[in-house]
């Protein structure tokens, strides 16, 4: 350590508020890995951080003056060689745990930390002791048949066994059913035949699957419900291709060793809409004078027309009886020089909002008698 900063620790003021001891806790934590039985020296310090608990102690002075001495030794702590076997050497006791990493007896690491659950009983999984403490915590009055979790929270500030942890897939299977679901396909359950009154649960893993499952499948069948057992193998592909916290990988992954396929349910967008609308389309050219169609007709209108000469059928009426045909049209539909406005100036200019954009506009005097508009600068 620096020389500079084993001064200062030496020289650590004794804490008088609990911001103090933190900081303090803080300082030391960061060598807490060079210094055996941290947790253990440091209890009494860290007892002092809880809420309305803060009265410097003995013990807590102890503690102080212990850290600050482990604090500025220089600890030889070796390298590790992966080509040696490990060994860990650990120390419980009722206040706390420690452990130290070695390789030939030489340390490489330490470890500790308060054991939170010295009140509570272990048992070892294989215990017969499970099963009654279960039977009594789960189908007592007391217990009430609460489910698993209800159980578990009655039991954990008690009890502890630990799980086998597997070593292989399809090592330890589990098994648990969704009830409530309408009939669909002909699917509404199953009905099994236990061997006895009596089926706890060792872990909700199951029930976190459970609830999952349920979740998924309130999003795709909550509007037909009775299609549930439709998604089922989405279900199932979207469980083993989602990332797992506690495994940091997929399920899928683990099995086959790769990471899963991407499944689209559609083409993608725009091949999907093209192929879509070319079934209704046909490869064909028109020439001028063929039938547009049965719903829109050509009318054969004076050549200084304005209007359009295709109109819809909806804009048409069938003519009944004989009909005097006009060879002129009305005023108004006809064409002249003098229908083409030419601007005289521009007013004044301002910006309009369409369709999200911008657009500037001028206010053009026209030729009288005609007033001044609004028009778009672009078409100007």
């Amino acid at each position: 350590m620096d020389p500079q900063k084993i001064e200062s620790v030496l020289h650590w003021p004794t804490p008088t508020t609990i911001k103090g001891v933190r900081g303090f806790l803080g300082l030391t934590g960061y060598y807490r890995k060079f210094i055996k039985d941290y947790g253990k020296i440091a209890r009494p310090l860290t007892e002092l951080t809880k809420k309305d608990n803060f009265g410097w102690n003995p013990q807590g002075q102890a503690a102080f003056d212990a850290l600050k001495h482990q604090v500025i030794l220089a600890p030889v702590l070796a390298l590790p060689d992966f080509n040696l076997p490990f060994e860990i050497e650990c120390d419980v006791s009722g206040r706390g745990i420690g452990a130290v990493l070695m390789q030939s007896k030489i340390p490489i690491a330490y470890f500790s930390d308060r054991l939170y659950d010295h009140d509570r009983l272990v048992i070892p999984s294989t215990s017969a002791w499970i099963r009654k403490l279960l039977d009594e915590f789960h189908n007592s009055p007391s217990g009430g048949y609460s489910g698993f979790y209800r159980t578990y929270r009655r039991l954990a500030p008690h009890v502890y066994w630990p799980l086998p942890i597997p070593v292989s897939i399809w090592e330890f299977i589990s098994m648990d059913f969704i009830t409530g679901l309408p009939k669909s396909k002909g699917l509404q359950g199953i009905k099994l035949q236990f061997s006895s009154a009596y089926h706890p649960k060792t872990d909700g893993q199951t029930e976190v699957v459970n609830r999952s499952l349920e979740t998924f499948l309130r999003c795709f069948a909550a509007d037909q419900p009775k299609t549930w057992s439709f998604w089922l193998p989405w279900a199932e592909f979207w469980h083993n291709s989602t990332y797992q916290v506690s495994s940091n990988t997929t399920p899928f992954d683990i099995v086959y060793g790769r990471s899963p396929p991407i499944v689209f349910r559609f083409i993608p967008g725009e091949s999907y809409m093209k192929a879509t609308a070319d079934k209704h389309l046909r490869d064909i050219e028109y020439s001028v004078g063929d039938w547009i169609g049965s719903t829109a007709y050509k009318l054969q209108l004076p050549q200084d027309s304005k209007v359009h000469p295709i109109f819809h059928v909806s804009l048409l009426k069938k003519v009944v009886g004989n009909a005097p045909v006009e060879p002129t049209l009305h005023l108004g539909f006809e064409t002249e020089p003098s229908d083409i406005l030419a601007p005289i100036k521009c007013l004044a200019t301002h910006s309009i909002t369409k369709n999200g954009t911008i657009t500037p506009q001028w206010l053009i005097q026209y030729p009288a008698p005609t007033e001044a508009t609004w028009e778009d600068a672009i078409d100007i």
